[in-house]
């Protein structure tokens, strides 16, 4: 059996390695070389399998150096929603982040289907994994994101959409007349009146 093993090298000396069996059951895979953690001085080396299974899963990683590169470490990024997950550059600062839905809200108002999630940011700071979805300079992509979930809105069993509507409106900062929406199709829904 060929397992593949993700081995980072830096200046000659093999520092650190990821057994990949998840890529050995599924075959499918992600690593990606991505400055991510501004508190060193290397970039970091991201590796996401897909593990398998009805609405699963990334098992996203991250491998990064101490501030002074003289030790590696493995940061759990998590696992998300989908297939492999690489960091992307979201606001243009040189710095790559994850972007995933907010997992929380699948299945929680609606049918897995019929669920919409915020989006939801996240990167390696300091050799930890952070949430960053609240900070402000994400705005830009949480409004693009915003756009396009409202071009799939649902004719129907809207409880799913909603949710997530409001959340992403809170999360720039237009939380009350999302919330007035949600509950004026709530209100027509169950005839709970004005």
């Amino acid at each position: 059996m060929n397992i593949p093993v993700i081995i980072v090298n830096v200046l000659g000396l093999a520092l650190i390695g990821l057994v990949g069996w998840y890529f050995w059951l599924y075959r499918r895979e992600g690593v990606q070389i991505a400055e991510i953690d501004p508190g060193n001085s290397y970039p970091e080396v991201v590796v996401s399998f897909y593990t398998g299974g009805a609405h699963c899963c990334s098992d996203t990683s991250v491998i990064t150096s101490s501030a002074d590169g003289s030790a590696w470490q493995t940061v759990k990024v998590g696992e998300f929603d989908g297939g492999p997950m690489l960091a992307t550059d979201l606001n243009g600062d040189g710095r790559y982040e994850f972007k995933t839905r907010d997992n929380a809200f699948l299945y929680a108002f609606a049918c897995y289907a019929c669920s919409e999630a915020p989006l939801e940011l996240l990167t390696v700071e300091n050799g930890a994994a952070k949430n960053v979805t609240t900070d402000e300079k994400f705005k830009p992509a949480h409004a693009a994101y915003l756009k396009g979930m409202i071009s799939n809105v649902p004719d129907e069993d809207v409880n799913g959409f909603l949710a997530g509507y409001v959340g992403e409106k809170i999360l720039l900062g237009e939380g009350k007349p999302a919330w007035d929406l949600m509950l004026g199709y709530l209100r027509q829904g169950f005839g709970l009146g004005a």
